[in-house]
C-alpha cells in the first residue's frame, strides 16, 4: 500500500490499569495497484469487466506497555526498601484485513466493420456506370476519458488518456461516369451525305467523305465508291465524379486512374480497306491489307490514346483531358469532423461508426455498463474528396483526308466507337471489369469504285 500513516495513536503516558488506543490507519491503493494504468500506456489484460479485481491490504498490531513502580519487600531491615521495578502488559495482537475491489475496461479489441458494397451499376441507356467500392482501411488512435471517484462517488478531475486499441476509418467510395456524343459520326457526315443526294459534287460541301449519288443507291445508309477518301470523324466526351476519403487533400490516385483508364479503353474500329502515301493498301493503322484475288478485304483495326498513329503516320485522336486544360478538373473536400466534447455531439457519425462507445458502432452498451467512450485523438484528419473530370476524344481533330483503296472489295463494312472492356484493380482489387460499350458507329456500303464515275472499263 502507498502513503502509509498511522493516527490516533500517542504515545502512552497515563497511570491507569486499563489503557485503551483506536488506532487510525491511512494508506492508498490506486489504479495501477491493480495491474492497469492507461495513464502511462499500461493496459490490463483483465477480459472481464464485470468481475472486479482485488486486492486486499493488511495490517497486523501488537504492543506493550511498561510502568515503573515501587515496592517494600515486607523485611523490616531491609535497607533498600522501596525496591523499584517495572510492570509489563501486552495489547492484544491481531492484524486487520480491507479488500479493495476495482473494475476494468479497456475496450474491445476489434469493432465489427459496416459492410459496403463493391459492385457496378448500369443505367438502362448505358449513358451513365455508378460504380461503389470500399475505400482503403486507414488505422488511427483513440482516447478516452477517466476520472478519479471521491469518498462519496463523484467523479472528479476528468484526464484524457489514450486508448489500448488503434481504430480502423473505413466508408463508402463512389464513381460515377457519364458519357456524351458532342458529334457523332452520322452527324459529321450528314452533309457530305446530303450533297451527294442533292448530286452537289462542290468540294466545299464533299467535306468528309465522298458518298454515291446513283439514285438506286439512295436506300442505303452511307454507299460509297472506293477510291475517294472517308475521313475517320466523331467527337465523344465522359465525365468521371468520384468521392473518395483520405486523411489528406491530396488529388486522388483512384480518380486519375479511374480517367486514365477509360481514355484508354477507347477504340475507334474500321475494316476499311485505305491507301497509303506508298500506294500500299493498308488499314487505318497503316497495316498491310488482307488480299483475295483481285481486290482487299475488309479487316478490323484500332486506333487507341496509347496507340494514335496510324495511316500515313497520322496522329488520328485528339484528348482534351486535365494536361490539355486544367480547367476540365475540380475538386472539393470536406473534413470530417471529430472533437473529444464528453456527449460525442460535435464528431461525425462516420467517426461514430467505427469507435467504441456509440449506437452508430452497434457498441452503445459500453457506455451504458462501463462509461467507456473513445474518441478520435486530436490531431488527425480524414476528409471526404470529391473530384471530377471532362475528358472529350476528337477522331482527326485536323480532318486529314483518308483515301480508301481503289480494289477494296464491294460489300457492307463497319466503323466503330466503343469503349472496351476495362479493367479497375488499380482502383480496387474488389471491383470487376467494366463493361464493353458502344456508344457509335455506322454501316458503310461499298458499291464500286471510282473508275465507275470515271467509266472506265477494264476491258
Amino acid at each position: 500500500m502507498r502513503d502509509f500513516k498511522v493516527t490516533n495513536n500517542p504515545s502512552i503516558n497515563e497511570p491507569s490499569t486499563t489503557i485503551t488506543r483506536e488506532p487510525q490507519i491511512h494508506a492508498t491503493l490506486k489504479r495501477p495497484d491493480f495491474g492497469d494504468d492507461p495513464q502511462n500506456r499500461k493496459w490490463s489484460d483483465w477480459n472481464d469487466p464485470y468481475v472486479p479485481v482485488s486486492r486486499e491490504g493488511k495490517t497486523t498490531f501488537d504492543g506493550e506497555v511498561y510502568r515503573p513502580y515501587e515496592y517494600y519487600c515486607g523485611f523490616e531491615d531491609c535497607q533498600d526498601c522501596p525496591h523499584d521495578n517495572t510492570a509489563m502488559a501486552e495489547f492484544e495482537p491481531g492484524s486487520n484485513i480491507t479488500k479493495a475491489r476495482a473494475f476494468i475496461y479497456n475496450g474491445k479489441a476489434t469493432i465489427e466493420p459496416k459492410a459496403y458494397s463493391n459492385r457496378i451499376d448500369y443505367s438502362d441507356s448505358a449513358k451513365e456506370i455508378n460504380l461503389l467500392w470500399a475505400n482503403n482501411p486507414y488505422k488511427f488512435n483513440v482516447v478516452r476519458w477517466m476520472y478519479h471517484m471521491d469518498e462519496n462517488g463523484k467523479l472528479i478531475n476528468p484526464t484524457q488518456v489514450d486508448g489500448k486499441y488503434q481504430r480502423t476509418f473505413t466508408q463508402q467510395n463512389s464513381g460515377k461516369v457519364n458519357w456524351s456524343i458532342p458529334a457523332s459520326m452520322g452527324a459529321n457526315y450528314k452533309r457530305s451525305r446530303d450533297a451527294a443526294k442533292k448530286g452537289d459534287t462542290r468540294n466545299s460541301e464533299l467535306d468528309r467523305a465522298v458518298f454515291a449519288s446513283d439514285k438506286v443507291y439512295q436506300n442505303l445508309a452511307y454507299p460509297i465508291r472506293s477510291g475517294y477518301y472517308f475521313n475517320p470523324t466523331g467527337t465523344y466526351q465522359f465525365t468521371v465524379e468520384t468521392v473518395t476519403y483520405k486523411p489528406t487533400t491530396a488529388d486522388t490516385d483512384e480518380h486519375k486512374n479511374l480517367v486514365q483508364a477509360l481514355i484508354n479503353s477507347f477504340r475507334y474500329e474500321s475494316n476499311l480497306v485505305y491507301v497509303n502515301n506508298k500506294n500500299q493498301a493498308v488499314d487505318i493503322q497503316d497495316q498491310p491489307a488482307t488480299k483475295k484475288s483481285t481486290v482487299y478485304t475488309a479487316k478490323y483495326a484500332v486506333i487507341t490514346a496509347s496507340d494514335p498513329i496510324g495511316l500515313n503516320g497520322v496522329n488520328w485522336l485528339q484528348i482534351i483531358d486535365r494536361k490539355a486544360d486544367p480547367s476540365r478538373y475540380v475538386k472539393t473536400f470536406e473534413e470530417i469532423k471529430h472533437s473529444t466534447e464528453v456527449d460525442g455531439s460535435n464528431t461525425h457519425v462516420f467517426w461514430k461508426n467505427v469507435l467504441e462507445g456509440y449506437k452508430e458502432s452497434g457498441t452503445i452498451l459500453s457506455y451504458n455498463n462501463f462509461k467507456y467512450r473513445e474518441y478520435v485523438k486530436p490531431g488527425q484528419t480524414m476528409y471526404k474528396i470529391t473530384e471530377k473530370t471532362t475528358v472529350t476524344i476528337i477522331v482527326n481533330p485536323q480532318n486529314v483526308k483518308a483515301y480508301t483503296h481503289i480494289q477494296m472489295a464491294n460489300g457492307k463494312y463497319n466503323v466503330r466507337a466503343y469503349f472496351d472492356e476495362t479493367a479497375l484493380k488499380n482502383i480496387s482489387s474488389a471491383l470487376p471489369n467494366i463493361k464493353r460499350f458502344q456508344i457509335d458507329g455506322i454501316e458503310i456500303s461499298v458499291v464500286g469504285s471510282r473508275y465507275d464515275d470515271m467509266g472506265y472499263n477494264e476491258d
